[in-house]
This record gives C-alpha cells, sequence and structure tokens, in this order.
C-alpha cells in the first residue's frame, strides 16, 4: 500500500487555484477592456485589512467594480461531496469560542459595509461535487433560499442562527454563485493550455 503525501492535498489545491487565475488572465487578454487589474490571496484595495474571506482571486472591471472568486479544490470529488454540514461547520478556537464558518466567513466578507454596491459576481468556485442536501436546492448556481425556507426549515434555521440578518440572507443568496463539479485538475490544464495556444497563440 502507497503511503499518502499529506502535502498532495496542499499542492493540488494551489495548482488548481493557479489554472483558475490562469483562465481568468486568458479572458482578460482576450477582452482587455474588461478588467483594470488582478490580485491574488488579498483583498480588494476598499476593504480593510484583515477578516476577508473571498480573496483566492480578485478581480476589478472596467467600471470600478469587484468580481470575488474563492477556489477550493477536493482530493477526491466522486466521493467527498460538498454537504451543508461542511459549509455550517464551526471548529472552536481559543476559550472554546466558536469560529466562523466558511458560509459565515463569505456572507461577512461579501456582506463588507466598505464594499456596499461595489460587488458585480461573487462565486465559491470547487471541483467537489454537490451532495444531495445542496443540491435539491440548487438552480443555475444559486442557493434557492426561498425553498430552503418552505421545504427545509430546520436548515434555514441554522442558517438563519449564523448570518442572522434575513434581509442580507435573501441577497446573499440571490446573488452569491455556487459553482461545484467544475472541471479537475488535469482536464482543466488541457482545456487552458488549448485556450492559450489556440485563441492567444500563446508557446508552451
Amino acid at each position: 500500500m502507497k503511503r499518502k503525501n499529506p502535502t498532495s492535498p496542499i499542492r493540488q489545491g494551489l495548482d488548481y487555484q493557479d489554472f483558475w487565475g490562469l483562465r481568468l488572465c486568458g479572458d482578460w487578454l482576450i477582452n482587455p477592456d474588461k478588467y483594470q487589474c488582478i490580485w491574488f490571496e488579498t483583498n480588494p484595495s476598499d476593504s480593510p485589512q484583515g477578516g476577508f474571506f473571498l480573496d483566492d482571486i480578485v478581480l476589478l472591471n472596467n467600471e470600478g467594480a469587484y468580481h470575488l472568486h474563492q477556489i477550493k479544490h477536493r482530493q477526491n470529488p466522486e466521493i467527498d461531496a460538498w454537504s451543508w454540514d461542511d459549509l455550517l461547520k464551526q471548529e472552536k478556537g481559543r476559550n472554546n469560542q466558536l469560529k466562523d464558518s466558511l458560509l459565515q466567513k463569505w456572507f461577512k466578507s461579501f456582506c463588507n459595509p466598505d464594499l456596499k454596491d461595489r460587488i458585480e459576481y461573487a462565486a465559491f468556485i470547487t471541483n467537489g461535487l454537490a451532495g444531495s442536501d445542496i443540491k435539491n436546492f440548487l438552480k443555475s448556481e444559486k442557493i434557492d433560499i426561498l425553498t430552503i425556507q418552505k421545504q427545509s426549515p430546520a436548515l434555514y434555521e441554522r442558517i438563519k442562527a449564523q448570518l442572522e440578518n434575513e434581509e442580507k440572507i435573501g441577497d446573499f443568496f440571490s446573488r452569491f454563485s455556487f459553482l461545484f463539479a467544475q472541471n479537475d485538475t488535469s482536464l482543466f490544464e488541457s482545456q487552458i493550455r488549448d485556450f492559450f495556444y489556440k485563441r492567444l497563440r500563446a508557446t508552451e
């Protein structure tokens, strides 16, 4: 039995994020007037330092609005589907205080008052599949929070308990995209290479 390298998931996750960065840079090269700049692993310039969690890839478009991308790679996407427990899990930190869940981090970053009316697009992007408990409420890359409220009130209460502001909850889920089952690393790399070779006439 081969010993699994514990750093392998980290490297694959970084590769996956880099490929998404290349894809978005390629889009910018094809449409040079679309964006002003792109940042990696950093806060938008209008956001205070610290506590911002939609920072993997940040683009500023030509109208001064942000496109925010948070990338997560699953090493075994077929058997390790995303669930509501994954999105809502709160680990214990210092003094046994609960840390923010992934959903809380994204919600608070999206609702950052310094970015009010400045976010045109925000998305969670992953090669992982959506588990059935998420897929049942996923429509056109958006989670239908109203259907959750009607059909799964217990789940809605879990979400509301973490996010608190019902008005902002509705706005967040109507605008925040959840891109599950995106191409995994090897196929994605091949597509990006083809794009750069054929569309941009890049060399190997």
